[in-house]
């Protein structure tokens, strides 16, 4: 995987920056400034990719990354914690090939990310469509639980872009 080719790779070179601009923002879910900072990091990389920011709001005094629809008709979920506590991930960001390694490129910044891209370009979409990211997920979602359950019963679909291994979906 290269982003030198922006002709061949199209979206990637700037899917891979926001990637690695909020894996370097490391975010232990137990560390609720550096929590507030990725979200704060994440609304900006939505401002440029999407042209509008994301609310941040604070849900039971953890902060939450609401891009979209106040009601929404489709829900994208995801979560911007990691289980790694500051410094503890060596080397912080890694591209080797194909392969991206870093705190949370797989549990789920670089879904968070996807989904950004995903929402890119399609009319009316805020106004159907809500991007809601956490940072409790990784210590078991206690403060954002009623949020996502009220949310997802009034939506007629909810997705997890989470990675899962091996191809399979993840349910």
């Amino acid at each position: 995987m290269t982003s030198e080719n922006n002709d061949q790779y199209g979206r990637l070179t700037p899917m891979l920056a926001a990637i690695e601009a909020l894996v370097r923002c490391e975010s232990p879910s137990e560390d609720l400034d550096a929590c507030r900072s990725v979200v704060a990091l994440a609304s900006d990389i939505a401002t440029r990719v999407l042209g509008t920011p994301a609310q941040i709001k604070e849900i039971e005094e953890r902060p939450v990354f609401w891009w979209g629809a106040s009601q929404p008709e489709i829900l994208l979920l995801a979560h911007l914690d990691t289980v790694w506590p500051h410094g503890s991930y060596q080397p912080l960001w890694e591209v080797n090939g194909d392969v991206v390694r870093g705190p949370g490129v797989f549990d789920m910044k670089a879904g968070f990310v996807q989904a950004l891209f995903a929402l890119k370009d399609i009319d009316g979409v805020a106004d159907r469509v809500a991007l809601v990211a956490t940072t409790d997920e990784e210590t078991g979602s206690f403060a954002s639980r009623k949020l996502i359950m009220d949310l997802s019963k009034a939506a007629k679909a909810v997705l997890v872009l989470e990675a899962s291994l091996d191809g399979k979906v993840k349910t």
